[in-house]
């Protein structure tokens, strides 16, 4: 779910907050309303009392009712929790299986049932009751509590999860022994003459007053979240606090206060039961619903943002069509009237007539060098074209180790007159394998080529320094090392190296040499060149050092 429809729904709550005051204050008053009423008739002792059988009747299945709705809740409440990794949920489930548990109690031992304990069953009934009670109402503001929630983690909840549901269990058993074994012992809490004793009236008052706070703090939660189901139980203590005051008034165990109050909770638990409903079966199928609709939605924009890609991708593959058939007509046009310069340029040079005349054969000879560097200009160009042309899935590899003996066959044939020779030093029992195939291959054949061309000795002895620098499964990058014996121009091909990385140098620069080309070559896939002239070599030479990713085999 977007944040943009999470904090929508989120304000659309908010926006209707006003009707949860509006909530509390006429169940408030319908309470209140109620209770008052069946106050005033019971004054009147037609009013007081109904048949043991009859009120044992509706007992029965009001209590029923309560603890199949406890123990829903706490199945509900404590599996969701579970998997949620829910605080609140897991501690509400724990409270309403001992508030089922100890009302199962309450309702066996209630005066005039045959499963009644002891010779007082008011007195037995009453204290499960009680105990009930509370388990409920501290339950709900554990569930709320803010310093303890944030001390429970992933890892201490599944501790608590195995805790709570024991705690829960034994403090029922706890009750129901106590209770069952010491209630003569225990304070009275009714008799049939007085009905509620002090004692229980106390502690029916505090279990009030920790109702209200639970009111209190429920109805600020919903206020701050917007979850209705904070409100409902908030709706449903206010139900429960009268019930309690009902238990404080009553006269007789079978009069109409005491049913009225039995009523009341069971209006509660209804409220409750509803909520449950609501945030456990409805409120997932709708989330899931509008889930399902966001998701659809999402799709369509997917396609229709993959519609535009493809049309756009389409749209550069034209684009660069023809852009390589412009430069293909540049090129190949240029190269054919550089072409016919170039001869004259030569004929020149080789003319009686010219020669014979120094500044015009000086002139000729310049004539000559810068039509060959155009020419070269236009065959690097086309290199890297054709090497830029081809995207990463289409990349091929080149055997070095293999390929080296050619290369220095094709040296020799270039160079005829003189004497080449190629060793090479290979830290590594792998193959040396390039990315790149034949236009890495060409790169290196032009940087030897480069070395040759600088060396003025003969015979020339290339040496080229091989070694793995840093290895990943099988993948790998190389690094290979060519000494040249020339530093008339160094600073002018570290320029050349540097284009790449300091546009600022492609307007300050001379004509592009082919070291330039060679670095876009290898940066496209994914190599890089290195210019070391600080390392001492003999011959007072400099370090041409590529870098390039490849992959072993043994």
């Amino acid at each position: 779910m977007s944040s943009f429809d999470l904090e929508g729904r989120v304000s659309l709550m908010k926006k209707f907050s006003f009707g949860s005051d509006t909530y509390l204050i006429v169940l408030l008053v319908l309470c209140a309303s109620v209770f008052s009423l069946i106050s005033v008739l019971t004054v009147n002792s037609a009013w007081i009392g109904m048949s043991q059988s009859s009120f044992l009747g509706v007992h029965i299945a009001l209590e029923v009712f309560t603890i199949a709705v406890s123990l829903s809740i706490f199945g509900v409440r404590w599996f969701s929790g579970r998997i949620s990794k829910d605080f609140p949920s897991t501690v509400i489930g724990a409270a309403f299986l001992s508030v089922g548990l100890l009302g199962m109690f309450h309702m066996l031992s209630y005066p005039g049932m045959s499963t009644a304990i002891g010779d007082n069953p008011s007195q037995v009934s009453t204290y499960f009751w009680i105990f009930a009670r509370i388990a409920l109402i501290i339950g709900l503001l554990i569930a709320i509590y803010p310093a303890l929630e944030k001390r429970v983690n992933s890892r201490t909840f599944n501790w608590m999860f195995n805790q709570l549901i024991l705690y829960a269990i034994v403090y029922a058993i706890f009750c129901f022994l106590l209770v069952s074994l010491f209630y003569d012992s225990m304070p009275l809490l009714t008799s049939v003459a007085e009905g509620p004793t002090m004692v229980d009236r106390i502690i029916e008052y505090v279990v009030i007053g920790l109702m209200i706070v639970g009111i209190i703090q429920y109805w600020r939660l919903h206020k701050r979240t917007g979850d209705l189901a904070d409100l409902h139980i908030a709706g449903a203590l206010i139900f429960l606090i009268f019930q309690e005051l009902s238990f404080t008034i009553y006269s007789e165990q079978y009069d109409y206060m005491n049913l009225m109050g039995h009523l009341f909770g069971f209006f509660g638990f209804i409220i409750i039961f509803a909520s449950l409903i609501k945030t456990a079966v409805v409120a997932p199928f709708e989330r899931l619903s509008m889930t399902r609709k966001q998701l659809e939605s999402e799709h369509q924009r997917l396609e229709e943002a993959l519609v535009r890609l493809e049309q756009t991708m389409k749209d550069e593959r034209t684009a660069k069509s023809r852009k390589q058939a412009y430069f293909d007509f540049l090129a190949h046009d240029i190269s054919n009237m550089i072409s016919p310069i170039m001869i004259y340029a030569e004929i020149l040079c080789q003319s009686e007539s010219i020669s014979k005349d120094p500044g015009n054969k000086g002139h000729a000879e310049k004539i000559l060098i810068q039509v060959k560097q155009a020419g070269a200009l236009i065959n690097n160009l086309r290199q890297l074209a054709d090497a830029e042309s081809i995207t990463s899935q289409d990349f091929s590899m080149v055997d070095f180790t293999a390929a080296l003996p050619e290369l220095e066959e094709v040296l020799r044939r270039k160079h005829p007159d003189k004497l080449i020779n190629i060793t090479h030093a290979m830290n590594s029992k792998d193959r040396v394998l390039l990315i790149g195939g034949e236009h890495i291959e060409g790169v290196i054949f032009e940087i030897m080529d480069e070395a040759v061309k600088r060396n003025k000795n003969n015979p020339v002895e290339i040496a080229v320094d091989i070694n793995p620098i840093s290895t990943n499964q099988d993948n790998v990058t190389w690094e290979l090392k060519f000494g040249y014996f020339d530093r008339a121009h160094i600073a002018e091909i570290k320029d050349n190296v540097d284009i790449l990385s300091d546009s600022e140098k492609r307007f300050r620069r001379r004509v592009a040499s082919a070291f330039t080309f060679h670095s876009y070559i290898l940066h496209h896939f994914g190599g890089r060149i290195i210019i070391d002239d600080a390392t001492e070599i003999p011959g007072k030479g400099f370090l041409v050092i590529l870098e390039l990713p490849g992959q072993t085999s043994t």
